[in-house]
Order: C-alpha cells, then structure tokens, then sequence
C-alpha cells in the first residue's frame, strides 16, 4: 500500500511472496504510471557514489529497488531536501518537476526504473 511523504511523491512496498524456489513481487502499475515509454536498471554503483541529481520536467519515473538498498534525496522545486531510505520492494514515484539524488548505496544494489516518455537530455533539470 503506497504512503505519501509528501503530497507530491509517494512511496509504497510491493507484496513480495517468498517460498523455497525464491521471491515472486507483482506490481501493478495502474494508477502510479501511465504508459512507461522506457525501462532501464542502475547498478554496480561504487561506494559512495551517487546517481540522478535531477528533475524532468514533464516526464515521471517509478524507481523500484529490485535488490539492496539507497537512500533518495527528494525535494520539490524551491522546497527542503528530505531523505528516505528504501530496501528492496520498495519504490518510489517521482512526478515531474521534482529533483532526487540517489546515495548510499549497499553493495549489490540493483534499481529497476519505469519513465514516462523518451530519453531526451532537453528534459533534464539538473537545479532549480
């Protein structure tokens, strides 16, 4: 069940069933995104190292960490940097507008993300 943080980004758990043969996590996407136009992973990420740093300006993304865990730095146009640690199950959606930073990765840490329209370097906002 998602839980706002904020009311302009969410984060929320999928439901993972684990048995002997592994771990099997459905997601539904509707109502969280609409029409992903790409999907790409983030890992082997070195220590201390970080990733994002950006806001799109028109396009969403749903991050979901797959494996391992990250802390996103949030913040809204203009507003306060607010930190949330995620694990694996875990994902986070970004609407437009809003920069993320992603540190503190563990080792192992693999990131799945689902965005809204193409990859174009002309939507990338990289401060506010």
């Amino acid at each position: 069940m998602p839980r706002a943080t904020r009311e302009t980004w969410k984060i929320g758990t999928a439901t993972a069933f684990r048995d002997d043969r592994g771990v099997l996590a459905p997601m539904e996407l509707a109502g969280l995104i609409s029409h992903p136009a790409r999907f790409f992973w983030i890992r082997n990420v070195p220590p201390g190292a970080r990733r994002a740093g950006h806001a799109h300006r028109s396009s969403s993304e749903l991050v979901i960490v797959l494996s391992g865990s990250v802390d996103a730095v949030l913040r809204e146009p203009g507003g306060q940097p607010h930190r949330e640690h995620m694990t694996e199950d875990q994902w986070l959606l970004i609407p437009p507008g809003h920069f993320v930073t992603l540190e503190r990765f563990t080792a192992g840490t693999v990131l799945g993300v689902l965005a809204i329209g193409p990859y174009d370097t002309d939507e990338i906002e990289t401060s506010d």
